[in-house]
């Protein structure tokens, strides 16, 4: 029986709470004069998230198969495979506000380098639908009204750009800071 004195909550606390306490812990890099402000680890783990997450869907594809994500399966299949992608859409969409604004906060400080956050929201969505393209050319299919095609893909692009964009941007991000 143990006798301690502490609570189950305080002991809860003490051991559920521990990411939190790596997260908040301390920010990587040093700051300074002319540099950027640190980065807070939760902020560079969003920035990185969507890339960890598309790496082990991409593992999943390759394991069980490029259908396991096929949306037009009937259910149960097509359902889980939604509820995947869609998973990757938020994290994705979140990593992209994660970006935006860690590169107006740094853009804002003292710091002589000034990140523009559309360059990498932009360059990211970009090489997203030139990959799409690359598959529809691949595929051998031929689009017959490329242009609302290419707009549409574009416009899922932009807000998960950060599969590609946020490690990109966190690299330089920890070279300037």
């Amino acid at each position: 029986m143990d006798n301690s004195r502490e609570s189950n909550a305080a002991r809860i606390d003490r051991t559920e709470s521990w990411i939190d306490r790596w997260a908040e812990a301390e920010a990587l890099g040093t700051g300074g004069d002319g540099r950027a402000p640190p980065i807070r680890r939760r902020d560079a783990l969003s920035l990185l998230a969507p890339a960890a997450l598309a790496l082990v869907y991409a593992a999943v594809a390759l394991a069980a198969g490029g259908a396991v994500f096929d949306t037009g399966r009937p259910f149960p299949g097509g359902a889980v495979a939604f509820a995947s992608l869609g998973v990757l859409f938020v994290v994705s969409a979140l990593g992209t506000l994660g970006l935006h604004d860690d590169a107006r906060r740094v853009a804002g400080s003292r710091a002589e380098w000034r990140p523009n956050p559309w360059l990498y929201i932009g360059a990211g969505a970009l090489v997203l639908t030139g990959l799409q393209a690359v598959r529809f050319a691949a595929s051998g299919r031929v689009v017959p009204d490329p242009v609302p095609v290419y707009a549409g893909t574009l416009a899922v692009a932009l807000p998960v750009s950060s599969l590609l964009a946020g490690p990109v941007y966190l690299v330089q991000r920890l070279r300037h800071t």
